[in-house]
Protein backbone atom coordinates (compact mmCIF):
# COMPACT_ATOMS: atom_id res chain seq x y z
CA UNK A 1 0.00 0.00 0.00
CA UNK A 2 1.28 3.57 -0.72
CA UNK A 3 0.94 6.58 0.92
CA UNK A 4 -2.38 7.38 -1.38
CA UNK A 5 -3.88 3.60 0.49
CA UNK A 6 -3.74 2.24 -3.39
CA UNK A 7 -2.87 -1.56 -3.33
CA UNK A 8 -2.60 -3.51 -6.04
CA UNK A 9 -5.34 -5.41 -4.90
CA UNK A 10 -8.01 -2.42 -5.28
CA UNK A 11 -6.39 -1.04 -8.44
CA UNK A 12 -7.35 -4.19 -10.39
CA UNK A 13 -3.64 -4.53 -11.42
CA UNK A 14 -3.82 -7.99 -9.13
CA UNK A 15 -6.72 -8.80 -11.41
CA UNK A 16 -4.36 -8.57 -14.56
CA UNK A 17 -1.19 -10.36 -13.14
CA UNK A 18 -3.35 -13.55 -12.11
CA UNK A 19 -5.33 -13.18 -16.00
CA UNK A 20 -1.69 -12.88 -18.00
CA UNK A 21 -0.16 -16.26 -15.26
CA UNK A 22 -3.70 -17.93 -15.97
CA UNK A 23 -3.08 -17.25 -19.89
CA UNK A 24 0.71 -18.54 -19.90
CA UNK A 25 -0.42 -21.70 -17.88
CA UNK A 26 -3.40 -22.30 -20.61
CA UNK A 27 -1.05 -21.77 -23.66
CA UNK A 28 1.63 -24.13 -21.81
CA UNK A 29 -0.57 -27.01 -21.19
CA UNK A 30 -2.73 -26.65 -24.69
CA UNK A 31 -2.68 -29.48 -27.39
CA UNK A 32 -1.69 -27.50 -30.08
CA UNK A 33 -1.68 -30.42 -32.90
CA UNK A 34 -5.32 -30.15 -34.35
CA UNK A 35 -4.64 -26.51 -35.30
CA UNK A 36 -3.65 -25.44 -39.27
CA UNK A 37 0.18 -24.54 -39.90
CA UNK A 38 -1.24 -20.73 -40.36
CA UNK A 39 -2.71 -21.05 -37.04
CA UNK A 40 0.23 -21.84 -35.55
CA UNK A 41 2.20 -19.24 -37.10
CA UNK A 42 -0.52 -16.77 -36.33
CA UNK A 43 -0.67 -17.52 -32.75
CA UNK A 44 3.14 -17.37 -32.70
CA UNK A 45 3.12 -13.93 -33.98
CA UNK A 46 0.45 -12.58 -31.44
CA UNK A 47 2.10 -13.42 -28.27
CA UNK A 48 5.45 -12.34 -29.56
CA UNK A 49 3.51 -9.18 -30.09
CA UNK A 50 2.15 -9.07 -26.65
CA UNK A 51 5.44 -10.49 -24.94
CA UNK A 52 6.80 -7.16 -27.32
CA UNK A 53 4.75 -4.77 -24.97
CA UNK A 54 4.95 -6.04 -21.99
CA UNK A 55 9.01 -6.05 -22.31
CA UNK A 56 8.71 -2.07 -22.99
CA UNK A 57 7.01 -1.89 -19.55
CA UNK A 58 10.15 -2.64 -17.74
CA UNK A 59 11.09 1.07 -18.65
CA UNK A 60 8.06 2.31 -16.84
CA UNK A 61 8.90 0.17 -13.87
CA UNK A 62 12.61 0.76 -13.71
CA UNK A 63 11.96 4.31 -13.69
CA UNK A 64 9.16 3.72 -10.60
CA UNK A 65 11.77 1.90 -8.96
CA UNK A 66 14.45 4.35 -9.46
CA UNK A 67 12.43 7.21 -8.76
CA UNK A 68 11.80 5.67 -5.55
CA UNK A 69 15.37 4.74 -4.96
CA UNK A 70 14.84 1.29 -4.19
CA UNK A 71 18.14 0.23 -5.66
CA UNK A 72 19.77 2.34 -2.59
CA UNK A 73 17.47 0.92 -0.24
CA UNK A 74 18.08 -2.18 -1.01
CA UNK A 75 21.33 -2.13 -0.57
CA UNK A 76 21.76 -2.70 -4.99
CA UNK A 77 23.35 1.20 -4.88
CA UNK A 78 22.32 1.15 -8.61
CA UNK A 79 19.77 0.06 -11.27
CA UNK A 80 21.90 -2.30 -12.94
CA UNK A 81 22.85 -4.66 -9.63
CA UNK A 82 19.66 -3.93 -8.35
CA UNK A 83 17.79 -5.48 -11.55
CA UNK A 84 19.98 -8.71 -11.20
CA UNK A 85 19.68 -9.27 -7.62
CA UNK A 86 15.61 -8.52 -7.92
CA UNK A 87 14.96 -10.19 -11.45
CA UNK A 88 17.78 -12.63 -11.56
CA UNK A 89 19.10 -10.81 -14.65
CA UNK A 90 22.66 -11.61 -16.46
CA UNK A 91 24.72 -8.18 -16.36
CA UNK A 92 24.07 -7.83 -19.85
CA UNK A 93 20.21 -8.03 -19.70
CA UNK A 94 19.84 -5.52 -17.00
CA UNK A 95 22.41 -3.20 -18.46
CA UNK A 96 20.52 -3.22 -21.93
CA UNK A 97 17.03 -2.53 -19.84
CA UNK A 98 18.08 0.22 -18.05
CA UNK A 99 19.93 1.46 -21.52
CA UNK A 100 16.61 1.16 -22.95
CA UNK A 101 14.80 2.79 -20.60
CA UNK A 102 16.75 5.95 -20.22
CA UNK A 103 16.35 6.45 -23.93
CA UNK A 104 12.75 5.43 -24.37
CA UNK A 105 11.22 6.02 -20.83
CA UNK A 106 9.73 9.02 -19.34
CA UNK A 107 11.22 10.27 -16.91
CA UNK A 108 10.15 13.08 -14.07
CA UNK A 109 11.18 16.20 -13.67
CA UNK A 110 12.51 17.96 -10.44
CA UNK A 111 8.99 20.13 -10.94
CA UNK A 112 7.25 16.84 -11.25
CA UNK A 113 6.07 17.34 -15.24
CA UNK A 114 7.00 14.35 -17.00
CA UNK A 115 9.57 14.43 -19.76
CA UNK A 116 9.35 13.29 -23.25
CA UNK A 117 11.44 10.28 -24.13
CA UNK A 118 15.00 10.83 -25.70
CA UNK A 119 13.35 8.25 -28.82
CA UNK A 120 9.62 9.01 -28.74
CA UNK A 121 9.50 6.79 -31.97
CA UNK A 122 10.95 4.04 -30.85
CA UNK A 123 9.48 3.82 -27.64
CA UNK A 124 5.69 4.51 -29.04
CA UNK A 125 6.89 1.69 -31.88
CA UNK A 126 8.25 -0.50 -29.02
CA UNK A 127 5.25 -0.14 -26.56
CA UNK A 128 2.84 -1.43 -29.40
CA UNK A 129 4.60 -4.68 -29.63
CA UNK A 130 6.26 -3.76 -33.54
CA UNK A 131 9.76 -3.50 -32.22
CA UNK A 132 11.51 -6.08 -30.42
CA UNK A 133 13.96 -5.27 -27.43
CA UNK A 134 16.87 -6.21 -29.93
CA UNK A 135 15.27 -3.93 -32.16
CA UNK A 136 14.78 -1.35 -29.77
CA UNK A 137 18.77 -2.06 -28.13
CA UNK A 138 20.36 -1.49 -31.42
CA UNK A 139 18.63 1.80 -32.00
CA UNK A 140 19.26 3.07 -29.28
CA UNK A 141 23.19 2.11 -29.86
CA UNK A 142 23.28 3.62 -32.88
CA UNK A 143 21.32 7.10 -31.83
CA UNK A 144 24.03 7.20 -29.00
CA UNK A 145 26.62 6.76 -31.36
CA UNK A 146 25.95 10.00 -34.05
CA UNK A 147 27.97 12.73 -34.04
CA UNK A 148 27.12 15.52 -31.31
CA UNK A 149 27.12 18.05 -33.94
CA UNK A 150 24.62 16.76 -35.84
CA UNK A 151 21.51 18.71 -35.92
CA UNK A 152 18.43 17.61 -34.51
CA UNK A 153 16.29 17.62 -37.23
CA UNK A 154 18.66 14.96 -38.91
CA UNK A 155 18.58 12.96 -35.64
CA UNK A 156 14.33 12.66 -36.05
CA UNK A 157 14.90 12.07 -39.30
CA UNK A 158 17.67 8.72 -38.22
CA UNK A 159 15.53 7.66 -35.54
CA UNK A 160 12.61 7.70 -38.22
CA UNK A 161 14.28 5.69 -40.53
CA UNK A 162 15.40 3.15 -38.41
CA UNK A 163 11.99 2.44 -36.66
CA UNK A 164 10.23 2.06 -39.76
CA UNK A 165 12.96 -0.20 -41.51
CA UNK A 166 12.63 -2.41 -38.39
CA UNK A 167 8.78 -2.32 -38.46
CA UNK A 168 8.40 -3.31 -41.87
CA UNK A 169 10.64 -6.63 -41.38
CA UNK A 170 14.07 -5.45 -41.14
CA UNK A 171 15.87 -8.02 -38.83
CA UNK A 172 18.05 -6.42 -35.50
CA UNK A 173 20.84 -8.07 -36.84
CA UNK A 174 20.82 -5.86 -40.12
CA UNK A 175 20.52 -2.36 -38.19
CA UNK A 176 24.13 -1.92 -36.77
CA UNK A 177 25.15 -2.05 -41.07
CA UNK A 178 22.48 0.28 -41.70
CA UNK A 179 23.92 2.73 -38.58
CA UNK A 180 27.11 2.38 -40.22
CA UNK A 181 25.72 3.33 -43.72
CA UNK A 182 23.78 6.15 -42.58
CA UNK A 183 26.81 7.77 -40.69
CA UNK A 184 28.53 7.15 -43.64
CA UNK A 185 26.08 9.40 -45.37
CA UNK A 186 25.80 12.14 -42.64
CA UNK A 187 29.97 12.21 -42.43
CA UNK A 188 31.36 11.30 -45.85
CA UNK A 189 34.63 12.50 -45.13
CA UNK A 190 34.76 11.95 -41.70
CA UNK A 191 35.04 15.83 -40.83
CA UNK A 192 31.50 15.98 -38.14
CA UNK A 193 33.27 13.34 -35.96
CA UNK A 194 35.22 15.43 -33.33
CA UNK A 195 37.87 14.06 -30.58
CA UNK A 196 34.73 14.33 -28.20
CA UNK A 197 32.29 12.01 -30.00
CA UNK A 198 35.58 9.46 -30.08
CA UNK A 199 35.93 10.14 -26.17
CA UNK A 200 32.25 9.53 -25.51
CA UNK A 201 32.45 6.30 -27.17
CA UNK A 202 35.96 4.97 -26.63
CA UNK A 203 35.87 2.16 -24.19
CA UNK A 204 37.05 -1.70 -23.59
CA UNK A 205 34.20 -4.71 -22.40
CA UNK A 206 36.25 -7.99 -20.80
CA UNK A 207 34.39 -11.03 -20.67
CA UNK A 208 34.81 -13.41 -17.53
CA UNK A 209 37.67 -16.30 -17.64
CA UNK A 210 36.09 -19.42 -19.47
CA UNK A 211 36.78 -22.70 -18.55
CA UNK A 212 40.25 -22.38 -20.46
CA UNK A 213 41.12 -19.13 -18.92
CA UNK A 214 40.70 -17.22 -21.88
CA UNK A 215 38.78 -13.72 -21.90
CA UNK A 216 37.19 -11.67 -24.99
CA UNK A 217 37.10 -8.53 -25.36
CA UNK A 218 35.32 -5.86 -27.68
CA UNK A 219 35.12 -1.99 -27.51
CA UNK A 220 35.82 1.20 -29.45
CA UNK A 221 39.26 2.40 -29.08
CA UNK A 222 40.72 5.81 -30.12
CA UNK A 223 42.87 5.91 -33.32
CA UNK A 224 45.65 6.70 -31.69
CA UNK A 225 45.36 3.51 -29.85
CA UNK A 226 44.90 1.62 -32.48
CA UNK A 227 47.80 2.77 -34.27
CA UNK A 228 50.02 1.91 -31.99
CA UNK A 229 47.81 -1.68 -31.51
CA UNK A 230 48.91 -2.16 -35.16
CA UNK A 231 52.79 -1.10 -34.40
CA UNK A 232 52.72 -4.07 -31.61
CA UNK A 233 50.32 -6.95 -33.40
CA UNK A 234 52.90 -6.57 -36.51
CA UNK A 235 56.13 -6.36 -34.65
CA UNK A 236 54.68 -9.53 -32.46
CA UNK A 237 53.25 -11.35 -35.36
CA UNK A 238 49.96 -11.87 -33.30
CA UNK A 239 46.85 -12.97 -35.01
CA UNK A 240 44.05 -9.97 -35.53
CA UNK A 241 40.85 -9.97 -36.15
CA UNK A 242 39.54 -9.71 -39.58
CA UNK A 243 36.75 -6.69 -37.88
CA UNK A 244 39.82 -5.37 -35.77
Amino acid sequence: MNSMGVTFDNCGITELVTAVETLSTTLAHATLTPFADADVVALMQQLETCKRKLSALDSKLIIEASDRCLPEASGAGKLVPFLRQTLGLSAHDASVRVKITRECGEFTEPSGRPRPAALPVAAEAFAAGALSRDHVRHIVDIMTHLPADIPVETRVDVEQVLVEQSCEGLFPDDLPKIGREILARLDPDGTVINDADRRRRRGLVIGRPGVDGMSWVEGWITPELRACLDAVLAKFALNRSLAF
